[in-house]
This record gives structure tokens, C-alpha cells and sequence, in this order.
């Protein structure tokens, strides 16, 4: 029980009837409810948080984990904070055993999504979390747009038809971008960010609600790529 409540990361237990045994502080914060709310003995779908709705998935993957004895994760998009900005957030379930060696139940661990490209590897970086917040103000939004679509290889005409823009409205963004930053390429742009620890940022344009589940060491279990609320 020390791990979960000296751990920063929102961490829960649940026994095998989906009902919460132990969480922390961090999970309740990411639930948006008081730090004195009676959570146990609870399931997720009795809570008033707007996570609610997503129980039945979430409930699934436990179900999962106690099943199979072993990690499920789910990444999931949602809104999170005070401004109720979307994240991706990765949802890792592992079996709960009691001190006789039996399945009793779930912890669940939640962290940020972390990238790690080809790249990284090659230049000795760790991977890195998203971050959605606007790292600077020296690009206008429709630049930040810009420059992500750049670090996903995007052709100019395929970002004009993502962003539902002009080709030649695209080539100002870009022309900004370099004229601001003193680079002359896409590549040479992309390093800026880089250096300055800009590269990591998603524009709230690209982020939608979604639910995915999978199983940490074999291939993707298929259970919704997006959802609605229910």
C-alpha cells in the first residue's frame, strides 16, 4: 500500500469485483474529486467524474488482466485539469495478488504517454512525454500546426487537405516558421524545436477522444479506436 501512496503517478487497487480497495492522492486529482471522497468500496461507474463514462472499457481490461494474469494497457485521450485540455494517457493494469499467491484483483498504474523514435536511439535520447500546453509563443497556432505536421513527414498538398487550408496558406505558415526561427529547411526547423524542447507538442487540433487497448507483449487487442460518450 506505501507504493500507491507515495507515488506521484495516480496508482489504484481493485478487488475481483471491480470495486476500489486502495487509491492515492494523484487519482483522485485526475478524477477531478475531493481529497476526502469515500472511493472505496466503489466502482468506476459510480463515480461522478466525467471518466465515468468509459467503465465499461476500462472494466473490460480488468476483467482482462484477472483473466489472463497478465498487463493490459489502454491508452487513453481525455479531458484532464483545470482547463479540460485533452491528454493521452497511458493506462497500465497488472494482477493483485494476495499473500496465499491468488488473483484478488488489479493495480492500475497511470502515466503520460512516452515517445521514444528510431532517432532517439541513435542520438543516446530517453524517451520523452507529449506535452499540451503551448511550449512558446513564438509561433502563432496555425504555425505550431505547421511544424507538427513537418515532424510527421507530411507533403505540403497533404497538410493543406489536413488543415482544409490553401497549398499557398501552407507555405506562408511554413515561411513564418523558418523567417522566425533563422532555418532554412524542414529538417533544419525540426532541430530547432529540438534544441529548445518544442518537439514533443500536440496541438489540441489533433487530439480526439479515444480508448485503446492492448496487451503489453503481443499484438493489439482490437476494442474501439475512438468512442462516445453512452
Amino acid at each position: 500500500m506505501n507504493l500507491i501512496t507515495n507515488s506521484k503517478e495516480p496508482m489504484t487497487i481493485k478487488n475481483g469485483s471491480l470495486q476500489y480497495v486502495a487509491v492515492n492522492q494523484a487519482f483522485l486529482r485526475l478524477l477531478s474529486l475531493p481529497s476526502d471522497y469515500p472511493i472505496l468500496g466503489k466502482t468506476l461507474d459510480q463515480l461522478p467524474t466525467s471518466l465515468a463514462y468509459l467503465s465499461n472499457r476500462i472494466h473490460k481490461q480488468e476483467e482482462l488482466v484477472m483473466q489472463h494474469e497478465e498487463k493490459f494497457s489502454s491508452i487513453v485521450t481525455h479531458p484532464v485539469g483545470d482547463n479540460n485540455s485533452l491528454h493521452a494517457l497511458c493506462f497500465d493494469s497488472r494482477p493483485y495478488y494476495d499473500d496465499d499467491g491468488i488473483c484478488a484483483g488489479t493495480m492500475l498504474q497511470v502515466r503520460p504517454v512516452d515517445i521514444f523514435s528510431p532517432d532517439s536511439l541513435l542520438e543516446g535520447d530517453v524517451p520523452k512525454s507529449l506535452v499540451y500546453h503551448v511550449p512558446s509563443r513564438i509561433f502563432t497556432n496555425a504555425e505550431w500546426e505547421a511544424v507538427f505536421l513537418i515532424s510527421l513527414k507530411y507533403s505540403r498538398k497533404a497538410m493543406s487537405r489536413m488543415l482544409g487550408t490553401s497549398l499557398k496558406a501552407v507555405e506562408h505558415r511554413i515561411s513564418r516558421c523558418l523567417e522566425k526561427t533563422g532555418t532554412t529547411t524542414g529538417d533544419e526547423l525540426l532541430e530547432y524545436c529540438r534544441r529548445h524542447n518544442w518537439d514533443m507538442y500536440v496541438p489540441p487540433r489533433f487530439l480526439k477522444p479515444r480508448f485503446r487497448l492492448f496487451k503489453a507483449s503481443t499484438a493489439m487487442y482490437s476494442v474501439d479506436s475512438s468512442f462516445r460518450k453512452q
